[in-house]
């Protein structure tokens, strides 16, 4: 997507002997300029430029350091939204949806349910896989990403294992019941609806979920990703520390990114942060 919109309209037809850093540059402000584009967007784009000219140094094709180009100033961090108490409660009550004017299961319920009860991300749930799961135990290796690819992951703290809880287990097991219910079989979790052999896009994903939050009248959180921010806000009773260990993230260099690392007993205590919190929003039906 990135270079069919914002690469190739700019630089796609130069000889890469004739590139110059001023044309990444630019290529980088008009993006800002005509498509106004959020800062981490943009950031994307910037790590893409960068990590095809290294290649193509390896490679004996150019001599190009491009690792001076810069973001606009004036490029917006993006903004995201959390589901309220409300929204919550109905997301964990309401299984349908409305499509081409008639209500309907929503085949993606569980997996939205899911994201909130877990925080992984949506590359991560879709890319979701029975064998990652042993028990109540998870081990994530990869992530899909937008454009259907696996990957390692966003970083080196994606690829991590853990202990699901009592209403994450429960999640998972309704899932299961569901695809039994539809004689599905998939090594896939959260399979693509149309097609069970493959894991499902996540335009797809993004898609049914605004749709559900339409029919829902549900006007924050209205992403998949934001499902993970709301696990994220919900969990304000976690410590930092070991909530950022159950969701991958990375850290600067400090004593407890550098020295903090999960202690046994901590999968466990996590979980049970998760279960307490999720309880106010799950209806007894749940």
């Amino acid at each position: 997507m990135f270079i069919r919109l914002y690469i190739k309209p700019i630089i796609g037809g130069k000889r890469m002997s004739a590139l110059t850093v001023a044309d990444c540059q630019h290529t980088i402000d008009v993006a800002y300029r005509t498509r106004n584009l959020s800062r981490s967007s943009l950031e994307s784009l910037r790590a893409l430029i960068t990590g095809f000219l290294k290649w193509a140094r390896i490679a004996g094709k150019t001599s190009l350091f491009p690792e001076g180009l810069t973001l606009p100033s004036g490029a917006a961090t993006s903004q995201r939204g959390i589901l309220q108490p409300d929204a919550l409660k109905i997301l964990f009550s309401e299984n349908n949806t409305i499509r081409y004017g008639v209500r309907q299961f929503e085949p993606y319920i569980w997996a939205y349910r899911f994201a909130v009860v877990t925080g992984f991300r949506p590359g991560e749930i879709i890319a979701l896989q029975h064998s990652n799961i042993n028990g109540n135990r998870y081990k994530l290796t990869g992530s899909i990403n937008i454009l259907g690819d696996r990957t390692n992951g966003k970083n080196d703290n994606a690829r991590r294992s853990g202990e699901l809880g009592a209403v994450a287990m429960h999640m998972l097991n309704q899932q299961r019941i569901y695809l039994l219910s539809h004689n599905i079989v998939s090594d896939y979790i959260f399979p693509d609806a149309r097609d069970p052999n493959r894991p499902m896009y996540e335009k797809t994903y993004n898609r049914h979920w605004k749709r559900y939050c339409e029919c829902h009248g549900i006007t924050e959180g209205t992403t998949v990703y934001e499902l993970r921010h709301t696990f994220c806000s919900i969990n304000d009773e976690m410590p930092e520390g070991l909530k950022k260990k159950i969701m991958g993230h990375s850290k600067n260099m400090d004593t407890e990114g550098v020295y903090g690392h999960k202690k046994h007993g901590d999968d466990a205590r996590a979980a049970a942060y998760i279960d307490k919190a999720m309880q106010q929003y799950i209806l007894k039906k749940e």
